[in-house]
């Protein structure tokens, strides 16, 4: 019986021991959060340069639709990006081009590759203080992507260029 009770006790040890492995190797994991990318409307606010633009946008079904709001001068100026496809629509002229065909640099594309990237590489939001950041690469841009932690966007910013975009008034559809 003593030989018994000493085994119980060193498995009872050993169950404890690996236990408090298991508890310390999911402690190292970061925890993170999905982004929601689709189906929300939101007021993007965007600095490149010495511009600033301000427009209603929404995703639904992974299509991008963008309308300016400010400046005055292109006010109503549409952006619809879908299919790979970009249509500007401006007081009843309409062009449509390949969104790989787009300029480098056009907001709209850097927005674009960005969306893509992340929902592509089904990437998450790693927490970090307050906020779910991601710190990605495009084929052109690297970018840091902040989100709140419901994963609703915040803010876009891409290095090596002078855009920001702040996500305002941000809703689910």
């Amino acid at each position: 019986s003593f030989i018994i009770y000493n085994i119980f006790i060193s498995i009872k040890r050993l169950i404890i021991a690996l236990s408090m492995f298991v508890l310390m190797l999911c402690g190292c994991e970061k925890q993170t959060v999905k982004p929601i990318l689709n189906n929300i409307s939101f007021t993007a606010e965007i600095v490149y340069g010495d511009y600033e633009f301000i427009g209603n946008t929404e995703i639904s079904d992974n299509d991008v639709k963008f309308i300016v709001t400010k400046p005055q001068e292109i006010k109503d100026l549409t952006f619809n990006i879908a299919e790979n496809k970009i249509n500007s629509e401006y007081k009843g002229l309409s062009l449509e081009t390949d969104i790989n065909s787009s300029q480098q640099g056009a907001v709209v594309k850097i927005l674009y590759d960005v969306l893509n990237d992340i929902v592509a590489k089904q990437i998450c939001a790693e927490i970090s203080e307050e906020n779910c950041i991601i710190n990605g690469k495009t084929d052109s841009y690297e970018y840091e992507f902040i989100f709140s932690p419901s994963g609703l966007p915040i803010e876009l910013n891409i290095d090596d260029t002078e855009l920001k975009i702040q996500f305002k008034n941000v809703t689910v559809i």
